[in-house]
């Protein structure tokens, strides 16, 4: 059995939109000169979903109007959430953050990252992006830091950092953000820092367990 892999990439321009991509996959099946077989299809973010169906005008508008009933625009939760994933985007601007103090808060957090001698804030903007991808994520922990927000959620932060600051951001990082009443969500194979967690859930061989760490009771 031959297995073979591609992508490609779909660009949106609203807030919900709906692709036909069957000519895509078509193409990328014919690339391989494959007759017969199976196609496996799937995205990267949950913010996407893939459908087989008809692009007909009647059913694309009920698809739409369950979106937007499921999700609506105005939805406030999605103010409540600060997160860094694995496969982050970084931009060289400090978006949707109106502080009068902007450039001073950042500049604090780049000193706190040991990124200050590296970039600098001005107006918002960010001198560089181009650095290691343990900085870059840094950087993206800064920007969340100054969201400010009432609950974080870490995938696998620590994974591209040195053993020095794994250790600041399990000790230092983490217990600031639990001071400040903030709720942290973090994922990890980091198991020498469970015990900094007030509440560990693993999935081990597709089960979830849960146990009380250390650092507290169970939530």
């Amino acid at each position: 059995m031959k297995v073979y892999n591609t992508s490609f990439s779909l660009a949106t321009d609203e807030r919900t939109e709906i692709s036909d991509i069957t000519k895509l996959v078509r193409d990328c099946v014919q690339q391989f000169a494959v007759t017969t077989g199976i196609a496996l299809v799937n995205t990267l973010h949950t913010t996407c979903a893939l459908f087989v169906n008809e692009f007909q005008s009647a059913l694309i508008d009920d698809l739409r109007s369950l979106i937007e009933k499921i999700v609506p625009e105005r939805d406030g939760y999605r103010q409540v959430f600060s997160a860094v994933f694995s496969d982050f985007y970084l931009f060289d601007r400090l978006l949707g953050l109106g502080a009068a103090d902007l450039d001073r808060q950042a500049q604090r957090w780049l000193a706190e990252l040991k990124l200050d001698r590296k970039v600098t804030v001005e107006h918002g903007a960010l001198s560089t992006t181009a650095l290691s991808t343990g900085q870059r994520k840094r950087l993206a922990l800064l920007v969340a830091y100054l969201e400010d927000r009432p609950v974080y959620v870490f995938d696998e932060w620590a994974a591209d950092q040195d053993p020095a600051y794994k250790a600041v951001f399990y000790e230092r990082l983490l217990p600031d953000l639990k001071a400040r009443g903030k709720t942290v969500l973090v994922i990890t194979h980091d198991d020498r820092y469970f015990h900094v967690a007030d509440r560990c859930i693993e999935l081990d061989a597709g089960q979830l367990r849960s146990r009380h760490s250390a650092a507290g009771s169970a939530a």
